[in-house]
């Protein structure tokens, strides 16, 4: 009985530090380009974070940046009338068709969100980077960066407070 106690805890240990991870990204190295970077935000800013060792970068955004008009609900209510044309063509790989019959799908200009800018951080190390995580917590919305250089351990921490 106190077998199966232990191996039940056990089990249950197990299964809740997988759940744990399965929320979490994490990288060994710096994003070399935006796709790479992690995000975070709280629906009005957001932040790309880059991870660097030398020099962070930080991509910002913010929702007043936005490159068109107010969304219309009513623009192209007969969209979905096109989804089968640019569905064949792509079947049919005729990209270039598909190009042009996915415009009878987006609005106006596709609108997007223009990036406000970008902040750079420069460190001085005497040294390189060992150890390195860089890493973003999907449950908490929290982004991380830890590395050591000789015997000190570097780490910041990064997340878009609501306020």
């Amino acid at each position: 009985m106190k077998k199966n106690i232990l191996s039940i805890l056990a089990l249950f240990f197990i299964l809740f530090n997988l759940q744990a991870q399965d929320h979490l990204l994490w990288y060994d190295q710096p994003a070399r380009v935006f796709e790479e970077a992690l995000p975070i935000g709280n629906g009005r800013i957001g932040a790309m974070v880059y991870g660097g060792v030398n020099r962070e970068r930080l991509s910002l955004n913010d929702i007043s940046l936005w490159t068109g008009e107010p969304i219309n609900p009513n623009d192209h209510s007969d969209a979905h009338i096109h989804l089968a044309a640019v569905r064949k063509a792509l079947f049919n790989e005729d990209y270039a068709a598909a190009d042009s019959l996915v415009k009878n799908l987006q609005g106006k200009f596709s609108e997007s969100y223009a990036p406000l800018g970008n902040l750079f951080i420069d460190f001085i190390h005497n040294g390189q980077p060992t150890n390195y995580k860089r890493s973003l917590d999907l449950a908490n919305a929290f982004c991380s960066v830890s590395y050591m250089v000789g015997n000190t351990t570097f780490s910041r921490n990064y997340f878009a407070s609501h306020a």
